[in-house]
Formats: structure tokens, sequence, C-alpha cells
């Protein structure tokens, strides 16, 4: 067997590939900010890892784009749901380290672009989850 066809045999899919819709609690592995590949802005890329269930200890992420519009609708609102209400992007930026071990209830759907992540809720928290 050649190097290719054994680097092919050895290949995985990406850890969270597997884990389907619905709901899951997990807690954020680590959350970085980062650029897009293009460079037309920044975004916060949060990992995920799954504390019960069948697909316990499996990672996934969740990528929130910094830019106006929709996309910081959607972030503000999550980092709100984390206990996080920065008053500005460096205050946040700032914050983000403070995320990781935070408990969290998502809500994985299928959707038009693969599956994507809603965050719920802070896990026990009470139930005031929009959805």
């Amino acid at each position: 067997m050649d190097d290719m066809e054994r680097a092919w045999a050895e290949a995985k899919p990406p850890a969270g590939a597997d884990v389907p819709a619905g709901r899951y609690v997990v807690e954020i592995e680590k959350i970085r900010k980062r650029m897009t590949k293009d460079g037309a802005h920044e975004m916060v890329v949060w990992y995920f890892r799954v504390c019960e269930g069948d697909y316990r200890d499996a990672v996934f992420t969740k990528v929130s784009a910094i830019k106006p519009g929709v996309a910081m609708d959607w972030l503000k609102k999550d980092l709100k749901t984390c206990g996080l209400e920065p008053e500005t992007l460096g205050e946040m930026k700032a914050k983000l380290a403070d995320l990781p071990g935070l408990r969290l209830e998502v809500r994985r759907v299928d959707g038009k672009n693969g599956v994507q992540t809603f965050i719920n809720r802070i896990a026990g928290g009470a139930d005031d989850a929009p959805y």
C-alpha cells in the first residue's frame, strides 16, 4: 500500500461531523476570534464538547461572523445567553476568554447550508429560550 492509500485508510471525518440535528448539553471547550479565509471580516469560532448522551465527548463548531447586520445581532444574542453583554467590540473580544468551561444547552438543526447550531441557554438555567 502506498503512502496516499495508507493516509486515505487512516483518515477520519472531522470531529463533530457525526453529531446530528438535536438538542445537546455542551461545554465551551474553546472560543477563538479570527479572520475569515478571504480576510473580509472577523469571526468567532466556538468549539463545543458534548457532555452527555450518545455523542458524549464529540466536538463540533459554530461560526459567528463579526460584521454589521443580522450576523452581529445573532452574535450579541449568543453572548447575552452566555451571560456577557459587552458594550464594545474590544470588550467583547477581551471577554471571550471567560467562556471556556461554560455549559450550555444548544440545538442543532438541518439547514440549507448544513447543520446549524443555536445556543438556547446556560445548562440548568431557566427555560426562557425563544424556541
